[in-house]
């Protein structure tokens, strides 16, 4: 094989983010909330906020943006009211 049929070698670059990922959920299940909280909790670019309700999800989006924002349907309907 000359040098112009050679194939690439590929690799995986891992570049950490400057920032952390963050996350908010609004979610009153306890059990939801630990699944999220352990799946979440091992990685280092996420930061996971779980609250229970949608008033505390805008006095702390206004305080600080998150990158994602995830609402239960319920809590939002609760809300919603």
């Amino acid at each position: 094989m000359n040098q112009l049929q050679e194939k690439p070698q590929l690799g995986i670059v891992r570049q950490t983010p400057k920032k952390r990922l963050r996350i908010l959920v609004v979610n009153d299940d306890a059990v939801v909330s630990s699944v999220l909280r352990s799946g979440f909790d091992p990685l280092s670019t996420v930061s996971l906020e779980i609250v229970p309700d949608a008033e505390t999800a805008i006095r702390m989006l206004s305080a600080e943006p998150c990158d994602l924002v995830a609402v239960d349907r319920r809590c939002r309907r609760k809300y919603a009211g």
